[in-house]
Formats: C-alpha cells, sequence, structure tokens
C-alpha cells in the first residue's frame, strides 16, 4: 500500500503515469489499464509510404513518467519480432530529455540466447541489453526471463523481473481444494530453483495444510536431434497425485509433453501443464488436445492470443493487473517486490 502523504507528492510533480502501449501489444495495453479503469495515452503510428516508421506520442510527455508496453516476440505467420522491438526504441528516442522513460517488456526476445554453447553461437540477449540501454531508457519491467542471468548486461538501467506464481495459486485453488497434495515437477534441472521453488513456497504459505512435494526430470537437449528427457526423479510416489509441470515458455511442447509421459508412468492422477509465455507453433494445440497425459494447459497472456484458441484443454490466465501494479510501484518510487 502506497503512503498516501508519498502518493500524493509525487502526482503533485509527475501526475499519474502516462501509459502508452505501441500498436502490436495495444490489446494487452488495454487490458493493463482497464484493470484500474484509466485509459491508455494516444501514440501516432503511421508509416511513410516507403514504410519507414513513424511513432510519436501525441500528448505532452514534459516532466511526466511514461511506460511504454511492447511485447517482444514472434508467432509463426505473425508480424516481425524485430519490427517490434525498433517501434519501441524509436519511440523511446522521441521521449528522449522529455520525460522518465520505463520499458514494460511481457516478453523479451534473446532470452533463451544467454550465453555461447558452441563456436560462432550469437549472444543475442546481450546484444538486445546492448540496444535497450543505448536508447536511453531509465527503467524496465519484465516477466520470466528464461535466464535471470541476463540481467548482468544491462549496466545503466535498473529493471524489475515480474512471476506469474500468485495467478497461478489462485488458478490452482479448485484443485488444490480436491487433492490433499500437489507434485511439482520440473521439465529439467535448471526449473526446480527459478520455477518450481518459489511456486512450492507460495503454496505452503497460502495453505498451510497442503502437502506440497517435488521432482524434476532430466533433459539432454542435442542439437539438431532435439531433446531426449531420461528419468523421473521424485522421493515419493506421484500414485494419484496433482501435479504441476511449469515452464517459463513453450514452443514445440517437446520438453513438457516428455515430462508428463514420466509422470503418467508413474500414476499421476491430474497434470496441469503451466507455462508463462504462450509460443505454441502451428498445429500443437491439436498436438496437446490428443495428448492424453496432460488434463490442462494453462499459459498467461504475455503474448495475447485471440478468445477463440482457448478451447478444450488449453486455458488462459491474465497477468495484466500484475503489471498495473507494477507500473505504480515505479511510478511512486515503491519497491516492486514488496508492493506486489
Amino acid at each position: 500500500m502506497i503512503d498516501p502523504e508519498k502518493r500524493k507528492i509525487i502526482y503533485d510533480q509527475y501526475g499519474p503515469p502516462m501509459i502508452f502501449a505501441l500498436t502490436a501489444t495495444r490489446k494487452f495495453g488495454e487490458r493493463v489499464v482497464n484493470s484500474d479503469g484509466v485509459e491508455l495515452a494516444s501514440i501516432k503510428d503511421k508509416p511513410f509510404n516507403d514504410g519507414e516508421p513513424l511513432i510519436k506520442s501525441e500528448e505532452n510527455i514534459r516532466g511526466r513518467k511514461v511506460f511504454l508496453i511492447q511485447s517482444i516476440h514472434q508467432i509463426t505467420g505473425r508480424e516481425n519480432l524485430h519490427k517490434r522491438f525498433n517501434e519501441l526504441l524509436i519511440l523511446a528516442e522521441s521521449m528522449d530529455k522529455a520525460a522518465y522513460r520505463v520499458a514494460v517488456i511481457p516478453y523479451l526476445m534473446g532470452s533463451r540466447q544467454d550465453r555461447k554453447t558452441e563456436p560462432r553461437d550469437p549472444w543475442t540477449s546481450r546484444w538486445v541489453a546492448k540496444m535497450i540501454q543505448a536508447s536511453g531508457l531509465n527503467h524496465l519491467i519484465f516477466m520470466e526471463l528464461h535466464n535471470e542471468a541476463i540481467l548482468n548486461a544491462y549496466h545503466t538501467v535498473s529493471s524489475e523481473v515480474l512471476n506469474a506464481t500468485d495467478c497461478l495459486v489462485d488458478y490452482l485453488i479448485p484443485k488444490i481444494k480436491e487433492y490433499n497434495e500437489i507434485a511439482i515437477i520440473a521439465p529439467d534441472t535448471g526449473a526446480l530453483s527459478t520455477r518450481v521453488n518459489p511456486i512450492k513456497k507460495k503454496l505452503e504459505i497460502k495453505y498451510p495444510g497442503l502437502k506440497v512435494i517435488k521432482g524434476y526430470v532430466d533433459k539432454e537437449r542435442i542439437r539438431d536431434v532435439g531433446i531426449k528427457s531420461q528419468a523421473l526423479n521424485c522421493n515419493e510416489s506421484l500414485d494419484k497425485k496433482l501435479v504441476l509441470i511449469p515452464d517459463d515458455e513453450a514452443g514445440s511442447t517437446r520438453t513438457i509433453l516428455n515430462t508428463a509421459h514420466k509422470v503418467r508412468e508413474d500414476g499421476a492422477g491430474y497434470v496441469i501443464a503451466f507455462v508463462t509465455h504462450n509460443k505454441l507453433e502451428k498445429g500443437v494445440k491439436e498436438i496437446i488436445e490428443k495428448d492424453p497425459s496432460i488434463d490442462e494447459f494453462v499459459t498467461t497472456d504475455t503474448i495475447l492470443r485471440p478468445k477463440s484458441y482457448f478451447t478444450g484443454k488449453l486455458h488462459e490466465i491474465s497477468v495484466a493487473s500484475l503489471f498495473y501494479k507494477a507500473i505504480e510501484a515505479v511510478h511512486y518510487n515503491e519497491s516492486v517486490s514488496e508492493f506486489l
């Protein structure tokens, strides 16, 4: 809760937060502002005849704190992610020296390319960080990066990383009431500390009597061959248990489906897969619907899909209100982690 006196001081100096959403992410931006009943600030997005972009604010931003929402991703057959990235940087540059600029990036391109694993591999996450910092942005708000170590490349700008744990726990309430215990199984060892442990901690705080166990599946990724999931590692049987398989993003879903097959072999009663960023490739939705190993496949709206997309096993939970809370925290100089 923001101290009323502090809120008034900052409001008198900067006014309310000005929130912009670029064209490609406008619908998500509307969800963000609608969670508090405000409106998006106006943008002019009208390219020249030759296609060169022209993007700028249509409102006075002098001395304000502005928040620029743009998810930088690409879905097969949709708008190019580099176009999205360029538009964000162009808008940020157009506000240089006039306002305190915060980029709100629900999905960040390049976060999977966080290190070199073979000779001549690109280190894309570092290049993205250089470009963002060169734009002069003052603050960044992300949602669940593939590897938060990439934040080490951001030397000149403050950043926040949100996670969808609270939204997920709320979604799980009906199933938690139905089962006495839940098993959270990471699809690989890397997800244990970054995804499984935070969810386990949150569940144990919210439901003191709930038994929460955790485990993981060994995974080997062989370039040009694919993913090979090996043994399930869990100290207890999953027989008739509610099982949650969390991950940050999914495209082909091979890792998640392989994990689901492993937990089913161990007798899992009900299996929910949860991915924060919905990057499902063409045809994968149909594969999920036909696979008996998964009962529900849940994603957030950081990568927005039409309502008609969510039928059968696929479900969406919104994190828009979480982003609005983070925007308010940054605007009023509060700790984002404590404010959420």
